[in-house]
């Protein structure tokens, strides 16, 4: 049972997920000393947690003839009664803790997450784009969570050096690559199963449009993501990133990015667009590692 209910919401991406928040918080503490950590701030760490594995939770529970159809072997073993009652524990913990935290605006993003996901997993996932939109967002906003947690930073009475200001704002860089990431990845799962979204009439950008569309959209972001890093690789004087970082950017992100592209170009099978998927998931935690680097040396 245990097992079960790790797979059903997706230990390892929570796991990801509360290292992001642990290296995004290192960085500020080691690069901005003018901030500071609040105990109060795991609650809403843990809220955001809870709430990410409630949404993996109720899409398993509306994804059950899909997932079949597309033989998803990794799924939790769990019965839908089993998964409603483990999604609702989850967003109850989600909306406590988030109470925990004793910020009204938290409060509102954290239901409104919660609202979101069910709505994902229950109508949206099966609509053209808007559903890739919604968990694109929703992963770029997790690192935002740093501005909320740290309120300070509207109020410091002392002035911040460049330097220091880069540092800051380096959460939002890391929110913009989570969300296209996340984005593209979301397109490319749609081609993998397009097969289970047409047996349920999902209205996917692959059933909709077709597998070569969904591709190349999917490409022409990855182009973009591409862009981005290249910028800050082109800047790395002006954003202050030293030459551990600048090797990290390159070998951890830019190279297997380029590497993605050239895959996704060739890609044809189902198996293609699932390495393809894996290898995305791995940028995340690439990510971190350069993330890491930056915030050590």
């Amino acid at each position: 049972m245990v097992t079960e209910i790790a797979k059903a919401i997706r230990l390892k991406n929570l796991f990801i997920l509360s290292v992001i928040f642990f290296s995004i918080e290192l960085l500020l503490n080691q690069k901005v000393p003018l901030t500071q950590f609040n105990n109060l701030s795991l609650f809403a760490y843990l809220s955001i947690i809870c709430t990410a594995a409630s949404g993996y939770v109720i899409n398993d529970f509306f994804d059950v003839k899909s997932d079949t159809i597309n033989k998803k072997k990794n799924k939790a073993l769990l019965s839908k009664k089993q998964l409603l009652f483990l999604f609702t524990f989850l967003s109850i913990l989600s909306i406590l803790t988030a109470c925990l935290y004793h910020q009204t605006t938290f409060f509102i993003i954290s239901i409104s997450g919660l609202v979101a996901l069910y709505l994902y997993s229950w109508k949206l996932k099966n609509l053209p784009f808007i559903g890739n939109l919604i968990v694109a967002l929703l992963a770029g906003i997790c690192p935002l969570i740093i501005y909320i947690t740290h309120p300070e930073i509207e109020n410091l009475t002392s002035p911040l050096n460049p330097y220091e200001i880069i540092q800051l704002v380096i959460p939002f860089f890391y929110g913009c690559l989570s969300f296209l990431t996340t984005l593209v990845r979301e397109i490319i799962k749609d081609i993998e199963d397009i097969n289970g979204d047409k047996a349920v009439n999902a209205k996917t950008i692959p059933v909709l449009f077709g597998q070569k569309t969904a591709k190349n959209i999917a490409i022409f972001l990855l182009f973009i993501v591409s862009t981005f890093i290249l910028y800050a690789l082109l800047h790395y004087k002006s954003l202050y990133l030293n030459k551990a970082t600048l090797i990290a950017v390159i070998s951890l992100l830019f190279i297997p990015l380029i590497l993605i592209i050239k895959s996704t170009i060739i890609s044809k099978e189902k198996n293609d667009f699932t390495k393809i998927s894996h290898s995305l998931k791995l940028i995340f935690i690439t990510s971190i590692v350069v993330l890491l680097i930056h915030t050590i040396f």
